[in-house]
């Protein structure tokens, strides 16, 4: 059997360096949001997004939690105005 051909990187495809838990939900999460997210918004550069969630998690690993708290807020905002008659 031959050696597996490495795929050509297109805007589809993101590498994923190691197997880490962290890292295979970052990946998850990348996948989705380029998937639902490319009706509103295009294509979207899948390293980058990877990039931007590792990091994402990275803060949050270190204590920092200004972004997930400043999203809960406006979710919390977002929901009560739905609900808002």
């Amino acid at each position: 059997m031959g050696k597996a051909t490495p795929k050509k990187k297109t805007a589809n495809t993101f590498n994923v360096a190691d197997r880490k838990e962290e890292n295979k939900a970052s990946v998850k999460a990348a996948a989705t949001i380029h998937h639902v997210a490319r009706a509103d918004f295009g294509e979207l550069d899948l390293d980058g997004l990877l990039s931007s969630l590792r990091n994402q998690v990275e803060q949050v690993n270190k204590g920092n939690l200004n972004r997930p708290e400043a999203l809960l807020v406006a979710q919390a905002h977002t929901l009560m105005l739905s609900l808002t008659p």
